[in-house]
């Protein structure tokens, strides 16, 4: 995965940034990377050092840098991480780096001391508040005539960093916020930075499809559930087009949210295989799809590792969890399971929320409730939505700020202020659904029952209804 950028720049990427004389000399520095001297992460590793160093390169030749300056902001870029040793938000790592540095550098350059306590100062700072910007200074020793060199290399260096936390999802509280940049031309580079992002994980998708993609190559034999909660949309959609992961969606050309919420990378839908806590919590009480599949795969707790090998994160810790590859074919689907006290129950009385709480997940579900709503004819007010969401993420925020200790004292309340929220949320989407259906039906009470037969007969499928749900035609060939 190391010639990611080199392809995308090769490609032309960058060509609004850089001069062809530029582009080959990034492409060098990339290939010479000391990729051993690296944090070993998807998140701040050879990737993470590749991009910054671009960004980097980038602003360097637009301020119009002299040689040596751009050489110490090129390696700061490339070994800020190296002092790393969890992922974790650290204001010391760049300190740990810092002090690891002068063993992985060895430009001629650095026979200069000041030349090497800029390196050093900058990579310090990195992960420090910029009011630590005259005290690192001092701490490095750092003379009066370098100063402005050394404020300007760690303006940069920040700014350039902090662009490819456009890799983080924009809901987390680690992805980038402009407004903290340091200079009008960084704000100018997000554009570029998000796109290279994009790239970047449909890079690695496929990647990590070549080395799986013979892996549903048998006769699908084991019985699985999928939850899908009560998203009729998503249940339409599912039964037209297969079972898909982000990534096969994506091959599909299907632009609808993905098809689950979790962290089970771009590759992999999760489903319950037994009687367990996640088939008690998101299947049972549901609509859910009964499915014969090939093979199965164990999620994997660690999360960087998952990522970076393309295997399905398991944050969940449910034993009776698996996941699938890639997609479930229409064909697959046997059956559409569901507990018969539901089956008449008015829709306006439906948990449309069901999930873990996770605030990304939250705004992809209630967003999707949303974009598929007004698709139907109604257009609510959002104002609520949009408030709520909003003190929905400030308290996520101020919770994720607290030491460990203060998390432990305040987590009932917490997890009660979301419960809350969650609530509020679902009572909306339950009014948007009731109009949209009333509208669609041209009844009053419109049931569980009544959407999921609409939605059969509407892609021709033939089914039988028995005690637990409905039984699919056998015949479908999709």
């Amino acid at each position: 995965m190391k010639n990611i950028l080199i392809d995308l720049i090769n490609n032309g990427i960058v060509d609004s940034y850089v001069d062809s004389l530029s582009r080959d000399k990034i492409i060098n520095i990339i290939k010479n990377i000391k990729s051993q001297f690296l944090y070993d992460s998807l998140f701040h590793g050879l990737h993470h050092s590749e991009k910054v160093l671009l960004f980097s390169y980038i602003l360097g030749s637009y301020f119009k840098l002299s040689a040596i300056d751009l050489q110490i902001l090129i390696d700061a870029a490339v070994y800020h991480d190296i002092g790393r040793i969890d992922e974790t938000e650290d204001a010391f790592h760049g300190l740990a780096s810092a002090r690891k540095i002068d063993k992985v550098v060895d430009s001629p350059i650095y026979q200069d001391s000041q030349n090497l306590a800029i390196l050093k100062a900058i990579c310090d700072g990195h992960s420090r508040d910029d009011k630590c910007l005259d005290l690192i200074a001092e701490d490095y020793e750092i003379s009066e005539e370098n100063l402005e060199r050394y404020k300007m290399l760690f303006k940069i260096l920040k700014d350039a960093d902090a662009l490819d936390r456009t890799r983080f999802l924009k809901t987390s509280i680690a992805v980038l916020n402009e407004k903290y940049l340091r200079f009008p031309i960084s704000k100018q580079l997000i554009e570029l930075a998000n796109s290279i992002n994009e790239s970047y994980r449909i890079k690695m998708s496929d990647i990590h499809f070549e080395q799986f993609k013979n892996f549903n190559d048998s006769e699908p034999t084991i019985l699985c559930k999928h939850g899908i909660g009560f998203n009729f949309f998503n249940l339409y959609s599912i039964l037209k087009n297969g079972l898909l992961s982000n990534y096969a969606k994506l091959k599909k050309g299907i632009f609808n949210k993905r098809n689950f919420y979790g962290s089970n990378n771009e590759l992999w839908i999760c489903v319950t295989t037994k009687n367990g806590e996640a088939t008690k919590k998101f299947v049972d009480d549901f609509i859910s799809l009964e499915i014969i599949v090939s093979h199965l795969q164990k999620g994997e707790k660690r999360k960087s590792f998952a990522l970076s090998n393309g295997l399905p994160f398991d944050n969940g810790y449910y034993d009776d969890e698996g996941f699938v590859f890639y997609e479930v074919p229409v064909k697959n689907i046997k059956k559409i399971n569901i507990n018969p006290k539901i089956l008449n129950t008015t829709i306006d009385k439906l948990n449309f929320l069901t999930g873990s709480g996770n605030l990304d997940s939250l705004i992809s579900i209630t967003n999707d409730y949303l974009n598929n709503i007004r698709l139907l004819g109604i257009f609510p007010n959002i104002n609520e939505l949009v408030e709520l969401l909003g003190m929905y993420k400030k308290e996520v925020i101020q919770y994720e700020k607290l030491s460990v200790h203060e998390q432990q004292i305040n987590q009932k309340n917490f997890f009660d202020k979301c419960d809350d929220y969650i609530f509020r949320l679902n009572e909306l989407i339950q009014k948007w659904m009731l109009q949209v259906f009333q509208k669609r039906f041209n009844k009053d009470i419109v049931t569980v029952k009544d959407i999921i037969v609409d939605i059969l007969e509407e892609l021709d499928i033939n089914y039988i209804l028995d005690n637990d749900g409905f039984i699919l035609n056998e015949g479908r060939q999709r």
